[in-house]
C-alpha cells in the first residue's frame, strides 16, 4: 500500500501529465486584470447602494422629526413607516446590519412590520 502511494506521488512529480489540467490555475495577466475590473465594478455598485441608503436614512430622520412634532398627522406617520421599511430592506439587502446599532435596526424592523399591514389604524 505504501509503495502504491509513493509511486503515485513520484509519478505525479516526475510526469506532470498525470496531473489534471483543470487543477492548474492560470495566472495570466489578463485574468488578473479581469478580476480587478470585476472588483472595481462590485465596489462601485456597493458604493452606489450605500449612497442611496444614506439618502433614505436622511429622509427617514427628517420624517421622524416631523412625525414627532405632529403625532396626529397620519400622512407624516405613514411616510415615516414607509421610509423605515425602505431603509430596513436596503440595509438587509446590502448585508449592512453589523454597521447599525441593534436598537436602530429593531426600530426600523418594527416600523416595517407596520408598513406591511394592510389596515393601519388611525392615530388617536
Amino acid at each position: 500500500m505504501k509503495f502504491c502511494i509513493l509511486w503515485l506521488l513520484f509519478a505525479s512529480c516526475v510526469c506532470p501529465q498525470f496531473v489534471h489540467a483543470e487543477s492548474v490555475v492560470s495566472f495570466e495577466p489578463r485574468d488578473d486584470m479581469a478580476r480587478l475590473d470585476g472588483l472595481i465594478t462590485g465596489t462601485e455598485e456597493n458604493l452606489r447602494r450605500e449612497k442611496a441608503l444614506r439618502e433614505i436614512l436622511i429622509e427617514y430622520k427628517k420624517a421622524e422629526t416631523e412625525a414627532i412634532k405632529n403625532p396626529n398627522d397620519s400622512d407624516k406617520l405613514s411616510k415615516l413607516v414607509q421610509l423605515a421599511k425602505k431603509a430596513y430592506n436596503a440595509i438587509v439587502e446590502a448585508s449592512l446590519e453589523d454597521y447599525f446599532s441593534p436598537q436602530f435596526l429593531e426600530e426600523l424592523k418594527k416600523l416595517s412590520q407596520i408598513a406591511e399591514r394592510k389596515n393601519v389604524p388611525a392615530p388617536k
